[in-house]
């Protein structure tokens, strides 16, 4: 029954933190519509993804937290998986600064802004950068 209400919790804080993050969204693209700034609105869309796979791999992290051992830093799997993705969420944001043009794959990458592709890439990004930080 412990176990029951640990998994309810933090499915209800997710489902929360959802809500939370698509009401902030929703309010940023209104704004960024009616000012023509839609910068804080694409930090957001960047940002939220990121956030979210990292609240999915914090349950199991703070149980590794909890039973206390020696850290260490998976860096093959950060520079394999995680790196990639991250630069692949976020080339739409940096895109928008004067460093666009110096980006590699700049004009197939900038199409992905605010796509499922994206979305997903920065979920990953997030979860397996808390991944990367484990107990030995």
């Amino acid at each position: 029954m412990k176990k029951f209400i640990t998994y309810l919790g933090w499915t209800v804080l997710f489902g929360v933190i959802l809500y939370i993050g698509h009401q902030i969204q929703v309010n940023l693209r209104e704004v960024g519509n009616s000012t023509y700034n839609l910068v804080p609105y694409a930090v957001f869309f960047t940002c939220f993804p990121v956030l979210v796979g990292i609240l999915l791999r914090a349950s199991k992290w703070v149980k590794e937290i909890k039973e206390g051992s020696r850290w260490t830093f998976n860096v093959p799997k950060f520079l394999g998986i995680c790196l990639p993705a991250l630069y692949i969420t976020f080339v739409p944001l940096v895109a928008l600064t004067s460093f666009g043009q110096y980006i590699f794959f700049y004009s197939e990458l900038a199409s992905l802004a605010n796509t499922n592709i994206t979305t997903i890439t920065g979920l990953i990004g997030g979860y397996v950068l808390l991944d990367c930080i484990r107990k030995k």
